[in-house]
Protein backbone atom coordinates (compact mmCIF):
# COMPACT_ATOMS: atom_id res chain seq x y z
CA UNK A 1 0.00 0.00 0.00
CA UNK A 2 3.25 2.22 -0.07
CA UNK A 3 2.29 3.34 -3.67
CA UNK A 4 -0.86 5.01 -3.38
CA UNK A 5 -0.13 6.98 -0.09
CA UNK A 6 3.59 7.93 -1.52
CA UNK A 7 2.11 9.27 -5.05
CA UNK A 8 -0.87 11.28 -2.97
CA UNK A 9 2.15 12.92 -0.70
CA UNK A 10 3.89 13.68 -3.75
CA UNK A 11 1.31 14.41 -6.06
CA UNK A 12 -1.63 16.12 -4.06
CA UNK A 13 0.74 19.22 -3.03
CA UNK A 14 1.98 20.12 -6.17
CA UNK A 15 -1.82 19.98 -7.48
CA UNK A 16 -2.56 22.91 -4.67
CA UNK A 17 0.06 25.10 -5.93
CA UNK A 18 -0.35 24.64 -9.81
CA UNK A 19 -4.27 23.97 -10.33
CA UNK A 20 -5.15 25.51 -6.73
CA UNK A 21 -2.85 28.61 -6.19
CA UNK A 22 -1.40 27.79 -2.89
CA UNK A 23 1.51 28.48 -0.97
CA UNK A 24 4.08 25.41 -0.35
CA UNK A 25 3.30 25.49 3.23
CA UNK A 26 -0.63 25.76 2.44
CA UNK A 27 -0.16 22.53 0.14
CA UNK A 28 1.72 20.67 2.57
CA UNK A 29 -0.75 21.69 5.16
CA UNK A 30 -3.63 20.00 2.97
CA UNK A 31 -2.10 16.85 3.85
CA UNK A 32 -2.88 16.56 7.38
CA UNK A 33 -6.29 15.08 7.33
CA UNK A 34 -5.13 12.40 5.49
CA UNK A 35 -1.79 12.02 7.70
CA UNK A 36 -4.16 12.21 11.13
CA UNK A 37 -6.22 9.51 10.31
CA UNK A 38 -2.97 7.53 9.11
CA UNK A 39 -2.05 7.88 12.84
CA UNK A 40 -5.60 6.85 14.37
CA UNK A 41 -6.59 3.92 11.84
CA UNK A 42 -2.94 2.85 12.69
CA UNK A 43 -4.12 2.43 16.28
CA UNK A 44 -7.17 1.09 15.90
CA UNK A 45 -5.52 -1.66 13.46
CA UNK A 46 -2.92 -2.80 16.80
CA UNK A 47 -6.33 -2.57 19.03
CA UNK A 48 -8.39 -4.48 17.14
CA UNK A 49 -5.89 -7.22 16.45
CA UNK A 50 -4.32 -6.73 20.09
CA UNK A 51 -6.73 -9.89 21.18
CA UNK A 52 -8.31 -11.37 18.57
CA UNK A 53 -7.03 -12.69 14.66
CA UNK A 54 -8.96 -9.80 12.71
CA UNK A 55 -5.97 -9.97 10.15
CA UNK A 56 -7.96 -10.78 7.03
CA UNK A 57 -10.75 -7.99 7.63
CA UNK A 58 -8.26 -5.35 8.99
CA UNK A 59 -6.82 -6.09 5.66
CA UNK A 60 -9.78 -5.70 3.66
CA UNK A 61 -11.17 -2.72 5.19
CA UNK A 62 -7.41 -0.77 4.94
CA UNK A 63 -7.51 -1.87 0.96
CA UNK A 64 -10.93 -1.15 0.49
CA UNK A 65 -10.93 2.26 1.96
CA UNK A 66 -7.85 2.86 -0.20
CA UNK A 67 -9.45 2.11 -2.95
CA UNK A 68 -12.34 4.77 -2.30
CA UNK A 69 -10.34 7.85 -1.43
CA UNK A 70 -7.71 7.46 -4.58
CA UNK A 71 -10.90 6.95 -6.80
CA UNK A 72 -12.77 9.41 -5.46
CA UNK A 73 -9.84 11.81 -5.34
CA UNK A 74 -9.53 11.47 -9.86
CA UNK A 75 -12.92 13.02 -9.60
CA UNK A 76 -11.56 16.63 -8.72
CA UNK A 77 -12.53 19.25 -11.21
CA UNK A 78 -9.91 21.86 -12.39
CA UNK A 79 -10.87 24.86 -9.59
CA UNK A 80 -9.11 27.30 -8.79
CA UNK A 81 -10.62 26.89 -4.94
CA UNK A 82 -9.85 23.34 -3.21
CA UNK A 83 -13.58 21.65 -3.17
CA UNK A 84 -14.05 20.56 0.58
CA UNK A 85 -14.99 16.59 -0.06
CA UNK A 86 -10.80 16.42 -1.29
CA UNK A 87 -9.93 16.44 2.55
CA UNK A 88 -13.02 13.93 3.21
CA UNK A 89 -11.35 11.27 0.39
CA UNK A 90 -8.16 12.38 1.92
CA UNK A 91 -9.41 10.85 5.06
CA UNK A 92 -10.45 7.08 3.62
CA UNK A 93 -6.18 7.12 2.20
CA UNK A 94 -5.41 8.03 5.49
CA UNK A 95 -7.45 5.26 7.51
CA UNK A 96 -6.63 3.00 4.67
CA UNK A 97 -3.01 3.02 4.73
CA UNK A 98 -2.94 2.95 8.51
CA UNK A 99 -5.33 -0.40 8.80
CA UNK A 100 -2.93 -2.00 6.32
CA UNK A 101 0.45 -1.13 7.87
CA UNK A 102 -0.43 -1.61 11.56
CA UNK A 103 -1.77 -5.32 10.48
CA UNK A 104 1.09 -6.17 7.93
CA UNK A 105 3.74 -5.07 10.80
CA UNK A 106 1.94 -7.62 12.83
CA UNK A 107 2.40 -10.61 10.29
CA UNK A 108 5.57 -11.51 10.79
CA UNK A 109 5.76 -12.17 14.36
CA UNK A 110 2.58 -14.04 13.73
CA UNK A 111 3.52 -15.95 11.01
CA UNK A 112 6.65 -16.68 13.57
CA UNK A 113 4.92 -17.96 15.85
CA UNK A 114 3.59 -20.58 13.77
CA UNK A 115 6.76 -21.52 11.88
CA UNK A 116 9.05 -21.78 14.66
CA UNK A 117 7.34 -24.62 15.96
CA UNK A 118 6.81 -26.36 12.77
CA UNK A 119 10.23 -25.57 10.60
CA UNK A 120 12.34 -24.98 13.61
CA UNK A 121 13.28 -21.36 12.19
CA UNK A 122 15.10 -19.17 14.92
CA UNK A 123 13.97 -15.67 15.96
CA UNK A 124 16.08 -13.56 14.05
CA UNK A 125 14.10 -14.13 11.23
CA UNK A 126 11.45 -11.90 12.37
CA UNK A 127 13.48 -9.22 12.40
CA UNK A 128 14.48 -9.91 8.68
CA UNK A 129 10.93 -10.32 7.95
CA UNK A 130 9.84 -6.86 9.20
CA UNK A 131 12.90 -5.32 7.59
CA UNK A 132 11.97 -7.09 4.02
CA UNK A 133 8.07 -5.80 4.83
CA UNK A 134 9.00 -1.98 5.20
CA UNK A 135 11.76 -2.04 2.14
CA UNK A 136 8.73 -3.48 -0.02
CA UNK A 137 6.65 -0.80 1.36
CA UNK A 138 9.54 1.87 0.27
CA UNK A 139 10.09 0.03 -3.19
CA UNK A 140 6.25 0.15 -3.96
CA UNK A 141 6.10 4.04 -3.23
CA UNK A 142 9.04 4.79 -5.13
CA UNK A 143 7.63 3.34 -8.02
CA UNK A 144 4.58 5.07 -7.47
CA UNK A 145 6.34 8.13 -7.33
CA UNK A 146 8.34 7.25 -10.80
CA UNK A 147 5.25 6.44 -12.38
CA UNK A 148 3.86 9.49 -11.19
CA UNK A 149 6.40 11.89 -12.40
CA UNK A 150 6.06 9.99 -15.83
CA UNK A 151 2.05 10.68 -16.13
CA UNK A 152 3.17 14.66 -15.47
CA UNK A 153 5.61 15.13 -18.02
CA UNK A 154 3.18 12.61 -20.75
CA UNK A 155 0.34 15.45 -19.56
CA UNK A 156 2.60 18.01 -20.44
CA UNK A 157 4.03 17.19 -23.63
CA UNK A 158 0.22 16.48 -25.20
CA UNK A 159 -1.15 19.26 -23.98
CA UNK A 160 1.20 22.22 -23.44
CA UNK A 161 3.41 22.19 -26.24
CA UNK A 162 3.10 25.10 -28.58
CA UNK A 163 1.23 26.88 -25.68
CA UNK A 164 3.88 27.23 -23.09
CA UNK A 165 7.53 27.20 -23.77
CA UNK A 166 9.59 24.69 -21.49
CA UNK A 167 11.61 27.60 -19.90
CA UNK A 168 7.88 28.50 -18.76
CA UNK A 169 7.39 25.02 -17.02
CA UNK A 170 10.73 24.99 -15.27
CA UNK A 171 9.84 27.81 -12.93
CA UNK A 172 5.96 28.53 -13.34
CA UNK A 173 6.05 30.16 -9.62
CA UNK A 174 7.76 32.90 -11.53
CA UNK A 175 6.57 32.41 -15.14
CA UNK A 176 3.19 32.26 -13.80
CA UNK A 177 2.77 36.08 -13.80
CA UNK A 178 3.68 36.66 -17.36
CA UNK A 179 1.55 33.79 -18.72
CA UNK A 180 -1.60 34.33 -20.61
CA UNK A 181 -5.40 33.17 -19.07
CA UNK A 182 -5.26 30.71 -21.54
CA UNK A 183 -2.22 29.57 -20.94
CA UNK A 184 -2.84 29.51 -17.25
CA UNK A 185 -5.86 26.84 -18.03
CA UNK A 186 -4.00 25.15 -19.93
CA UNK A 187 -1.37 24.51 -17.75
CA UNK A 188 -3.83 23.95 -14.64
CA UNK A 189 -5.93 21.75 -17.21
CA UNK A 190 -2.68 19.75 -17.79
CA UNK A 191 -1.46 19.38 -14.24
CA UNK A 192 -5.56 18.43 -13.06
CA UNK A 193 -5.35 15.85 -15.68
CA UNK A 194 -2.26 14.38 -14.32
CA UNK A 195 -3.43 14.19 -11.29
CA UNK A 196 -6.54 12.23 -12.01
CA UNK A 197 -4.52 9.88 -13.87
CA UNK A 198 -2.53 9.56 -10.91
CA UNK A 199 -5.30 8.55 -8.78
CA UNK A 200 -6.49 6.08 -10.83
CA UNK A 201 -3.42 4.13 -10.75
CA UNK A 202 -3.61 3.86 -7.16
CA UNK A 203 -7.11 2.94 -7.00
CA UNK A 204 -6.33 0.44 -9.33
CA UNK A 205 -3.03 -1.02 -7.27
CA UNK A 206 -5.02 -0.92 -3.81
CA UNK A 207 -7.57 -2.99 -5.84
CA UNK A 208 -4.91 -5.57 -6.85
CA UNK A 209 -4.34 -5.59 -2.58
CA UNK A 210 -8.37 -6.27 -2.43
CA UNK A 211 -7.99 -9.26 -4.39
CA UNK A 212 -4.88 -10.52 -3.14
CA UNK A 213 -6.20 -9.62 0.82
CA UNK A 214 -9.18 -11.96 -0.57
CA UNK A 215 -7.14 -14.78 -0.90
CA UNK A 216 -5.56 -15.25 2.19
CA UNK A 217 -8.68 -15.37 3.45
CA UNK A 218 -8.82 -18.60 5.77
CA UNK A 219 -11.93 -20.27 7.23
CA UNK A 220 -10.75 -20.85 10.85
CA UNK A 221 -7.94 -18.62 11.55
CA UNK A 222 -5.32 -19.88 14.16
CA UNK A 223 -6.21 -16.86 17.28
CA UNK A 224 -3.27 -15.21 18.67
CA UNK A 225 -3.68 -17.34 22.03
CA UNK A 226 -2.96 -20.43 20.06
CA UNK A 227 0.04 -18.25 18.30
CA UNK A 228 1.36 -17.62 22.20
CA UNK A 229 0.72 -20.95 23.19
CA UNK A 230 2.96 -22.60 20.41
CA UNK A 231 5.55 -19.93 20.73
CA UNK A 232 5.39 -20.97 24.65
CA UNK A 233 5.76 -24.41 23.82
CA UNK A 234 8.81 -23.75 21.55
CA UNK A 235 10.75 -22.31 23.60
CA UNK A 236 10.61 -24.68 26.44
CA UNK A 237 11.37 -27.52 24.00
CA UNK A 238 14.37 -25.10 22.81
CA UNK A 239 15.25 -24.23 26.48
CA UNK A 240 15.51 -28.26 27.24
CA UNK A 241 17.57 -28.82 24.31
CA UNK A 242 19.92 -26.46 25.34
CA UNK A 243 19.68 -27.56 29.01
CA UNK A 244 20.30 -31.04 27.48
CA UNK A 245 23.58 -30.16 25.49
CA UNK A 246 25.34 -28.65 28.48
CA UNK A 247 25.00 -31.92 30.63
CA UNK A 248 25.84 -34.33 27.77
CA UNK A 249 28.86 -32.03 27.33
CA UNK A 250 29.61 -31.48 30.99
CA UNK A 251 29.87 -35.53 31.63
CA UNK A 252 33.06 -37.18 31.91
CA UNK A 253 34.83 -38.51 30.27
CA UNK A 254 35.21 -42.79 30.24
Amino acid sequence: MGFPYFVVIYSLPLRFQVVNGKSPLTAGLGLLPMLGSTAVASFLGGMLNGTKNRVFLTLLAGSGLSVIGTSSLSTLSNTEYVEAKTYGFLVFVGLGFGLTVSTVSMLPSLANNITTVKLRIIHPDHAVAQGITSQARILGGSIGIAASTAILSLAQQTQLTDIVSPEQLASLESSAKSMTDSQLHAVRQAYSDSFSEDMKVCAIVAGICVLVTIGTWKKNPITIEQRLREQITEEVQRSKGQVTQVRVSEEPKS
